[in-house]
């Protein structure tokens, strides 16, 4: 019975000491701030958006050029099998 009364009790103390430190910790935060220039921020973003979509259009274009050449010489290689197919027929 102490045993559980002296539990419940370090319980209490500690939940109303962590419960006073969230508080304090509260009332230090809701202090009045500057505020922010966001115009800055906002044009510094834009400028790296701006960069990040022409790197990504150059290699868009980059993979497209690659996947065209890649196509062109499947179709150089098919015609190439129905050449062997056609040779290999006739023996």
């Amino acid at each position: 019975m102490l045993k559980k009364n002296l539990l419940i009790l370090l319980v209490v103390v500690f939940s109303s000491l962590g419960l006073r430190f969230a508080l304090s910790a509260q009332k230090y935060s809701a202090g009045p701030a500057a505020a922010p220039d966001y115009a800055e921020d906002t044009a510094a973003l834009e400028a790296k958006i701006g960069g990040l979509n022409n790197d990504l259009k150059s290699s868009n274009r980059e993979i497209l050029r690659k996947l065209d050449q890649v196509l062109s010489n499947q179709e150089k290689i098919f015609q190439e099998l129905a050449v062997i197919k056609v040779r290999a027929s006739k023996r």
